[in-house]
């Protein structure tokens, strides 16, 4: 039966005894640094939950905001910590248990891996190895291999000699990693002085600090993008800038999810709004309200937002503009590549229909070039991933944008892998776009009933839109 020290003295004392007995285990809650256990005062520890949500703020941003990327540094950092509690120097060892699946996934991740020490990456990367070779075994087989690595068996030092370090990681991730590093410091700055201005009263210059960079954040970290969003939704309130402050909350739901409670342009004017029945009405809510200037500047912002979609521009630029699109269109759009290193590059989600939408960006291949195998088999994967992440809903294939229009022969696409072009997306967004100018011409509640009908017609369906998007199938041409 587990004890509770009742003092930080009586924790120190019984850590002691645990450091001088033969046997025993020792319980760390919410501890990954400051308490070293070297050498025999422990070889083996079990790992259990990501260590993050330290204060109240930092669970909500993780849990409720979602800011995954803007945690990959600090949560590596925390792990490092961790793994060093017990291994001390280079003549130190232990074994490591993963209990927990989320620790699992996060340390299977290459791209999260990259913000580890190269040791501790060589490290990760020889455990997956090792675990992908042992197959289903029991209790007895895995005291016996903990034990050959605590005894250390020659066997085993051998074996991991030869294979540390086999497999880096690519150099891209580093690259990548290193850019984010840069990129994380200078928002750092950033958030130091909008609070600092805020906090004495000059609104304006608050919201000057976080809209020199908020562009920027937009295509490389779009949920702190949206954290940005509410921030500069209150410094505009704090400055009577009310319509500004709409439509900085309004991209901060559109980011972060429709339910976050911020305020809301008024549509008392309005009597008896119901709730939204379709995922084309939740894109044309917006809309809804206000005069013709209005909807037509809100149209012209989007137009600004989106036009990277159908251009040659950068990548992170063309995933940013099809996460807009999404959101215009009243999915819950997202880009889990970008927001938790996993996943599609693009994500359109119908929460009325239960239907998810995964786009996979191949906007580099032009027409003449072919996909080939390896990038075949990372569009399955992040089919598969949407697939193990949304069970409860239907995943009627996956979109791959680009402008090529075949495989290598030796790749293998599945039937559920389909071309969609920017002849395709062009087509339907104008039809979008044409129809936000109709209905800004019509009395507000006729905006209202439009913006239902409309959604219920079989093509603004999300089906109907994900079939509207398709251009052919993936297939090798014989």
């Amino acid at each position: 039966m587990a004890e509770t020290p009742k003092s930080a003295d009586e924790f120190t004392t019984k850590l002691n005894e645990f450091r001088q007995a033969d046997t025993g285990a020792f319980l760390l809650v919410g501890r990954y640094d400051g308490i070293d256990l070297p050498d025999d005062d422990c070889r083996v520890m079990v790992v259990d939950g990501v260590p993050v949500g330290s204060s109240q703020l930092e669970r909500f941003l993780f849990e409720r905001i979602r800011l995954d990327q803007t945690f990959f540094p600090r949560v590596a950092n925390r792990l490092t910590q961790l793994f060093g509690r017990i291994n001390r120097g280079k003549n130190d060892y232990g074994i490591y248990i993963i209990h927990s699946k989320d620790v699992e996934n996060w340390l299977r991740n290459v791209a999260n891996q990259a913000y580890f020490p190269k040791v501790l990456q060589e490290q990760i990367g020889l455990s997956e190895q090792f675990c992908e070779q042992l197959g289903d075994v029991t209790f007895d087989d895995i005291h016996a291999i903990v034990r050959q690595i605590i005894d250390r068996d020659p066997n085993w030092l051998e074996y991991y000699q030869a294979h540390l370090g086999q497999n880096p990681i690519e150099e891209r991730r580093i690259t990548e990693r290193e850019a984010h590093t840069k990129l994380d410091d200078k928002l750092a700055k950033k958030e130091a002085n909008f609070i600092l201005k805020l906090w004495h009263g000059d609104n304006s210059g608050a919201i000057a600090e976080f809209e020199s960079v908020v562009e920027e954040v937009r295509q490389e970290n779009p949920r702190l993008a949206g954290w940005y969003s509410i921030w500069l939704g209150a410094a505009n309130c704090f400055e009577s800038e009310h319509e500004a402050m709409y439509d900085w909350f309004d991209e901060a739901r559109n980011r972060l999810g429709g339910t976050l409670p911020l305020p809301r342009r008024s549509s008392s004017d309005v009597a008896g709004v119901e709730a939204t029945t379709n995922v084309l009405e939740d894109g044309l809510r917006p809309y809804c309200v206000g005069s013709i200037p209005e909807t037509n500047r809100r149209l012209t912002k989007l137009i600004d937002r989106t036009h990277a979609a159908f251009e040659d521009d950068s990548y992170s630029r063309a995933e940013e503009a099809i996460r807009e699109i999404g959101v215009a269109l009243g999915f819950d759009s997202s880009r889990p590549d970008t927001d938790v290193n996993d996943g599609p590059d693009n994500l359109w989600v119908d929460k009325h229909q239960n239907i998810a939408i995964p786009i996979e960006l191949k906007t580099e291949k032009k027409d003449g070039n072919s996909i080939n195998s390896d990038e075949i088999g990372q569009v399955f994967q992040h089919f598969q991933w949407t697939i193990d992440n949304y069970p409860d809903y239907e995943v009627p294939g996956i979109l791959v944008y680009t402008e090529c229009s075949s495989v290598t022969e030796s790749s293998n696409p599945s039937d559920e892998m389909f071309y969609c072009d920017r002849e395709a997306m062009q087509k339907l967004f104008s039809e979008y776009k044409a129809i936000i100018s109709d209905i800004a011409k019509l009395t507000p509640v006729e905006r209202y009933a439009r913006a239902a009908q409309l959604g219920n017609e079989t093509r603004w369906t999300s089906r109907g839109i994900f079939e509207r998007l398709v251009v052919g199938r993936m297939k090798v041409v014989g």
